[in-house]
C-alpha cells in the first residue's frame, strides 16, 4: 500500500473523521455493516471499506488505484483491524467483502481487475488473509516503500 501511512493509521483517521462528521460514507448495497468512501489521496484514487459496529470501525480495506496494465485496472490494498477486534475473523471479513463491494462497483466499466497486497514476512496473520482471498503462492519481494521482506500477493478478478 504505496500511497498511505501504516493501513492501522488509516482505520485511527477514517474514525476520527467519521466521528467529527468530516466524512460521508455511502452504505454498501450488498453488506449491511459495511460503508464505503472513495475520495483522492494526493492524485490517487481511493476506496475505504470500513467494516462497521454501531459507530465504531472495526476495520478497513484500503484500495488505490494505482494504474492500468492494458485495460485492466491495477488496485493496491491494505487492512487493519482495530485493537479489540482482532484474532475475531474481522480482517478476512473486510477484505472479503470489500473485493465483493469493488467488483460489483466496476461491473460494466471493466471486463477484469488486479488486486495486489504486499505483506511484510513479519506479518504472518495479514499473510493468512491475504492467501486466503488473493493468493495460495505469494512471490519473495523487497518492499519498495519500507524496505522489508515481503510478501506479494496479486490476483486478477473477473468482473
Amino acid at each position: 500500500m504505496s500511497q498511505t501511512q501504516d493501513p492501522l493509521q488509516s482505520l485511527l483517521g477514517f474514525q476520527e473523521a467519521l466521528t467529527a462528521g468530516f466524512i460521508q460514507p455511502d452504505l454498501s448495497p450488498l453488506y449491511p455493516d459495511l460503508i464505503v468512501l472513495h475520495d483522492d489521496a494526493e492524485g490517487t484514487p481511493r476506496s475505504t471499506y470500513a467494516l462497521m459496529e454501531g459507530k465504531v470501525v472495526k476495520a478497513v480495506a484500503v484500495y488505490f488505484l494505482e494504474k492500468s496494465v492494458g485495460n485492466i485496472p491495477y488496485f493496491d490494498v491494505g487492512y487493519a483491524v482495530a485493537e479489540p477486534y482482532r484474532q475475531q475473523g474481522n480482517a478476512h471479513a473486510v477484505v472479503e467483502k470489500s473485493l465483493a463491494q469493488l467488483q460489483h462497483e466496476t461491473r460494466g466499466k471493466v471486463l477484469k481487475l488486479f488486486v495486489e497486497a504486499i505483506v511484510p514476512n513479519s506479518n504472518i496473520a495479514s499473510q493468512k488473509v491475504a492467501a486466503r482471498a488473493l493468493s495460495a503462492s505469494p512471490t519473495e519481494i523487497v518492499d519498495g516503500v519500507s524496505g522489508q521482506a515481503s510478501q506479494q500477493y496479486l490476483r486478477l478478478f473477473e468482473v
